[in-house]
């Protein structure tokens, strides 16, 4: 038995249960099952954390007693059960954005850099207003030399 030979049980576990269970994405009872915990002990656990607990389970399972293949296959798949519900209920720390080319990125990160500057100098130019919005002088201005002084 190998890795691939573990993982390839786990997804065959995996659409075994979506027949048992009648659900075209597979047994999906997590939810269920953390909202029940949650009423009965008032504890909040997230659906991914509910398939952590289980992939756990079965990680101390895997130490006990003689080898079984199962707790490595229900363990591989409760952790890509955990993965599919943070992916589904928690932002990506980076999130790709492989619709846009190099360009494409590099000109969006131009704009947002803008975007930064245009705020930037509004927030600096209001150290440099009096009252009713007038430029009392330019930043970064010799006040002799700014037309805008006086004017």
């Amino acid at each position: 038995m190998n890795a691939p030979d573990i993982l390839s049980a786990a997804a065959q576990h995996m659409q075994d249960r979506a027949a048992t269970y009648d659900k075209p994405k597979g047994e999906r009872s997590m939810g269920a099952t953390v909202d029940a915990f949650r009423a009965v002990t008032g504890h909040h656990l997230t659906e991914e954390q509910g398939w952590m607990f289980m992939a756990l389970l079965k990680a101390v399972r895997s130490q006990q007693g003689a080898f079984s293949a199962d707790s490595y296959e229900d363990g591989a798949a409760y952790f890509a059960l955990a993965g599919e519900a943070a992916h589904s209920n928690r932002k990506p720390k980076f999130q790709e954005r492989p619709e846009l080319t190099y360009g494409e990125h590099l000109e969006a990160l131009a704009k947002r850099q803008a975007a930064a500057n245009l705020e930037m100098a509004a927030h600096n130019a209001s150290q440099y207003t009096g009252s009713g919005g007038v430029m009392l002088r330019c930043p970064g201005c010799n006040p002799e030399e700014c037309p805008c002084v006086g004017a």
